[in-house]
């Protein structure tokens, strides 16, 4: 484990491979993709576009934002700063859910704000779009079904974010039911992907197993020792994981 061992597995301090680079831009809305050292993002689609608005401002109550997403963007950039958050231990970055705490956060902040936009500020958004989007297929390792699914839902909440732009009708009675549906909508793709498509929910046991997964160990073979001064039993790596046997079987484990 990287949390126990010495684990450097990057070959420079410096920089990442270029798959990383790739990958983390492909996952930034993605489902299911990460680019690996605990790196986890799959943000909602409107999320980007809230970061490209905040990014737009230059009003000073926006400075706060712009300087931690620069920042925490930028140091993840870097596998020494996962290496110094990781204890000098390895190059992890388990602390990037203060990343997106940030994201949801200007989310929050700007997602009223996103029905007001200037007819510069759209243009400026739907510029930044089609060059993702072009990127989304330019790049060999985003051009997939998770970064085509990301992609459809950022054009489909430019779309109705640009619908609602000074139309007080729509914003006061269907803005906010919209915005639920769609970051919503966004939960539920990024679901399907990570938890079915991506086999996560098939490392579980089926309801009423888990004691029996648990006694199915070698450590049973303990109950043939007839000598009673044996203290500690363990099983080094390689076969089933006897992660709490030996709190469930009532051995002195280790």
């Amino acid at each position: 484990s990287t949390r126990t061992e010495n684990v450097i597995s990057t070959n420079s301090m410096a920089l990442y491979s270029s798959e990383y680079y790739k990958t983390f831009f492909a996952s930034f809305i993605a489902p299911a993709k990460n680019p690996g050292y605990w790196v986890v993002l799959n943000f909602t689609a409107i999320s980007l576009l809230a970061i490209v608005y905040i990014f737009m401002q230059r009003k000073k109550n926006y400075r706060s934002f712009q300087i931690g997403i620069a920042v925490m963007t930028t140091v993840l950039m870097f596998p020494f700063v996962g290496y110094v958050f990781s204890g000098f231990n390895s190059v992890s970055n388990r602390w990037c859910f203060s990343y997106a705490f940030v994201v949801a956060f200007a989310l929050c902040y700007t997602v009223m704000k996103l029905k007001e936009m200037t007819k510069r500020e759209l243009g400026i958004m739907l510029g930044f779009v089609m060059i993702f989007a072009f990127a989304t297929f330019k790049i060999d390792i985003a051009n997939t079904v998770y970064s085509i699914c990301g992609l459809a839902m950022l054009c489909l909440s430019f779309v109705l974010l640009m619908a609602f732009q000074q139309n007080q009708i729509l914003q006061s009675k269907y803005y906010k039911p919209v915005i639920f549906l769609l970051v919503f909508g966004s939960i539920l793709l990024q679901s399907k992907y990570l938890y079915n498509e991506a086999s996560y929910s098939n490392q579980f046991v089926e309801r009423g197993e888990a004691m029996a997964q648990l006694k199915k160990t070698p450590l049973n073979a303990m109950d043939r020792v007839d000598d009673d001064s044996f203290y500690r039993a363990e099983q080094p790596g390689g076969g089933p994981s006897t992660g709490n046997a030996a709190f469930v079987l009532r051995y002195n484990g280790l």
